[in-house]
């Protein structure tokens, strides 16, 4: 019986070592992982974004502007498509203006055929007069 209870108390010390062992790990963990802050939506802020759509080997990029009536402005949509067959650069820009509906404002479209191991990365830079309201990356 000396023999069990001796055993029984070391399990029970080893799973409390264990157990404190697992709690500072994940107290670590928590810590270490950076923390994002909440999302302030502002519904007057403008909000730009550059949509990605597959068709096959061609990806077709759009950017997107969903802003508060009057904004207007200028945009610049530049994509760089690097891979073994070399680098190309894309860019569009233009002038627009804010939907009376709060809608989304189409700004641009890049259709650009993709082959294995090839790499995408696009900018949206839309400004008003010379302030940046608005960029979205890809």
């Amino acid at each position: 019986m000396e023999r069990l209870s001796r055993h029984r108390s070391g399990a029970v010390t080893g799973s409390g070592v264990s157990r404190a062992v697992a709690v500072c790990l994940v107290l670590c963990i928590a810590l270490l992982i950076p923390q994002t802050p909440k999302a302030q939506t502002n519904p007057d802020a403008p909000v730009c974004s550059i949509r990605m759509d597959n068709e096959g080997r061609v990806m077709q990029l759009v950017g997107i502007f969903v802003g508060p009536e009057p904004a207007a402005g200028s945009y610049r949509l530049t994509v760089l498509k690097q891979g073994l067959s070399g680098t190309s650069r894309t860019v569009q820009d233009g002038r627009f203006t804010a939907r009376r509906d709060g809608g989304e404002r189409l700004l641009g479209a890049v259709a650009i055929r993709v082959s294995a191991g090839d790499a995408l990365s696009a900018l949206l830079t839309i400004h008003t007069g010379e302030v940046v309201i608005c960029t979205a990356t890809l």
